[in-house]
C-alpha cells in the first residue's frame, strides 16, 4: 500500500516490494484533488490526479497495471485514507498489508494504522527517507518546518480525537 504523499519515492519503494515478491499488488488510494488541482486537469494543462501519477510511476518502476488496485472513494486525510485501506483489506480477505511511507510519517500511520485495522490485520511499514534528514537542520528550509509541524499537529490531533476536524 502506498500512503499518499512523497511521489514517487514511495512508489519507487512499493514497486521494489513488488518486484522482490514481498508484495504480489500495490494498493493506491485516491487522494483529494483541491479546486486549483482539478481546475488544472480541467483545463488540460496538468495530464493526471495524484492517484493517476502514482500508478504511472508504479507502471514506471516495472509494477504491472494488474497487480495495482486503485481505491474509489476519495479521502483528505491519513486517518480517512488508511479506514479506506482498511476497508478494502477485509472486502479482499487481506490479512497483512505493508504500508509505504516516509519516515517523518511513520509513527503516525502506524497509531491510525492499528486503530483502523482493529488488530485483525497485520501492517508492516516500509520507509523511505524524508527529504528533511533529521541531522540536517531541517528548521532552516520551510518545507521541512511545515512537514515537521504537521506531523506533531497531526498526533497531537489523533491524541485529542479531533483528528475528523483536521483538513
Amino acid at each position: 500500500m502506498v500512503v499518499a504523499g512523497s511521489s514517487p519515492s514511495r512508489e519507487e519503494r512499493a514497486a521494489r516490494l513488488f518486484r522482490e515478491g514481498w508484495a504480489p499488488r500495490v494498493l493506491v488510494s485516491r487522494q483529494f484533488v483541491p479546486d486549483r488541482v482539478q481546475r488544472l486537469l480541467d483545463m488540460g494543462v496538468r495530464r493526471l490526479d495524484f492517484q493517476g501519477e502514482s500508478v504511472a510511476a508504479l507502471e514506471k518502476y516495472g509494477v504491472p497495471r494488474d497487480a495495482i488496485v486503485p481505491l474509489d472513494q476519495p479521502v483528505e486525510i491519513t486517518e480517512t485514507e488508511l479506514r479506506a485501506v482498511a476497508a478494502a483489506a477485509r472486502d479482499r480477505g487481506w490479512r497483512r498489508l505493508i504500508l509505504v511511507t516516509s519516515s517523518l510519517h511513520a509513527r503516525r500511520v502506524q497509531l491510525i494504522w492499528r486503530r483502523e485495522s482493529g488488530g485483525t490485520i497485520e501492517g508492516r511499514l516500509a520507509v523511505v527517507p524524508d527529504e528533511c534528514p533529521a541531522g540536517d537542520a531541517w528548521w532552516r528550509r520551510r518545507r521541512c518546518s511545515e512537514a515537521v509541524l504537521h506531523e506533531y499537529l497531526g498526533l497531537l490531533a489523533l491524541y485529542l480525537h479531533i483528528s475528523s476536524l483536521m483538513r
